[in-house]
């Protein structure tokens, strides 16, 4: 899908197009694997088209707040973004409810993403699992890529295509956050990370960084 710039809109449009290509070439609906923001991406676009959607699986995917309780939060705000915003105008989607199920794998050990920003209290359908892993080890870790594979399995067998999004996109210093988050101080670069890594890692692998991965049926 391309680098980050801030608009997961796009990005939304974007996935509405290959989402609906996979559809029509196998005829069944996808199970959607979002790492970070593309938790987000994959989320939203279920509410907008849940009839083209199994499953969802999140790794550290704020689902409050947008960015603004993450360690991404200043390098929004020096791009001209509202984050007071962007969190009322994330807030008010939920008055269309999210009806697929939702399984949303977070970390308390995560310092780009505040584990409270990742909690959802308000769809009908999320199982929230705890993992001891960081941002970045969400989607390497044999635990969490065990636990994608399951919920693959649930939704009833399926191969990953991955979808990237690469989702931190600058230096981040300094981070602050209310006093009921706690997102430690993180600083990073660019950070890419391929399905072939993941491929090698587990039979069935768990998405891309900040990305978006889909699932089709099982062929194999």
């Amino acid at each position: 899908l391309g680098v980050n710039n801030g608009d997961a809109r796009k990005f939304r449009v974007q996935l509405e197009s290959i989402v609906g290509q996979s559809i029509a070439t196998y005829g069944e609906p996808v199970v959607l694997v979002g790492w970070s923001l593309g938790g987000y991406i994959a989320r939203e676009y279920a509410r907008e088209h849940p009839e083209g959607v199994r499953r969802i699986v999140t790794l550290g995917s704020p689902v409050i707040g947008g960015p603004r309780y993450t360690a991404t939060s200043e390098w929004y705000r020096s791009r001209g973004h509202d984050l007071a915003e962007m969190e009322r105008a994330i807030k008010s989607r939920y008055a269309t409810p999210l009806r697929v199920p939702v399984t949303a794998i977070y970390s308390k050990r995560d310092g780009i993403v505040a584990w409270q920003a990742c909690i959802d209290k308000w769809s009908p359908d999320v199982r929230h699992i705890e993992v001891n892993e960081t941002h970045v080890g969400l989607g390497f870790a044999p635990r969490v890529l065990a636990i994608v594979a399951d919920e693959q399995a649930i939704a009833g067998g399926v191969v990953m295509m991955s979808v990237t999004v690469f989702c931190m996109a600058s230096p981040v210093t300094n981070v602050t956050s209310p006093p009921t988050f706690s997102t430690s101080a993180f600083s990073s670069g660019w950070f890419t990370a391929s399905m072939k890594a993941l491929r090698s890692a587990a039979t069935r692998s768990a998405g891309t960084f900040g990305g978006v991965s889909i699932g089709r049926p099982m062929t194999e």
